[in-house]
């Protein structure tokens, strides 16, 4: 409530109806694709192909500064809501109040730069991403049609990419080299 309430009366935030930062970049980015044309083959576009999602979700508000700056609280209350659940995960619950703390003085902290750019979309990717990873699962399991990956064991596998002690640093190596191609006449 604390992180809404600071992104609504910030300078920049949601009661702020200044042009600040690179919004208006971003619906001439966002405008330009709903009228066909192509990002990085019909106009120079500076951003990532990933950030085009952050620009085109709130294209069609005719308020697209105030909608654009409603989708950021919303990626931002969906990051603080995954990095609880990385907490969790992480057997580290007694950090949440924490964690509470620096997302109620974000709005706060860095004013306008918080609402106005698209940076909470990829803090939000990245947050879920390594929340994945705590969870031992991929990012796209689920997404590909690709049938489920067999049970893990639970005894502990070693890793091909760090040397143990039964291989050595040799057998790491050894064990990430790429397979001999076959002999065969062409």
């Amino acid at each position: 409530m604390a992180f809404v309430l600071g992104c609504a009366v910030t300078i920049g935030g949601l009661a702020d109806d200044r042009d600040w930062g690179d919004v208006g970049h971003y619906r001439y980015i966002a405008d330009r694709v709903a009228d066909g044309e192509i990002p990085y083959h019909d106009y120079y576009v500076e951003y990532p192909p990933a950030a085009l999602a952050a620009f085109l979700v709130v294209q069609p508000f005719d308020d697209y500064a105030f909608a654009f700056k409603l989708a950021m609280v919303v990626l931002g209350l969906a990051t603080l809501a995954v990095a609880m659940i990385a907490l969790r995960l992480l057997e580290a619950p007694s950090r949440i109040p924490a964690l509470l703390v620096v997302f109620a003085a974000a709005p706060i902290a860095l004013g306008h730069l918080l609402l106005n750019r698209y940076d909470l979309w990829p803090a939000l990717l990245a947050t879920g991403a390594l929340t994945a990873i705590l969870a031992d699962r991929s990012p796209w399991q689920g997404v590909s049609p690709a049938p489920p990956s067999p049970q893990r064991s639970s005894q502990p596998q070693p890793s091909p990419w760090r040397p143990s002690a039964s291989r050595g640093p040799a057998g790491a190596v050894r064990s990430c080299r790429p397979p001999q191609a076959s002999q065969s006449s062409w």
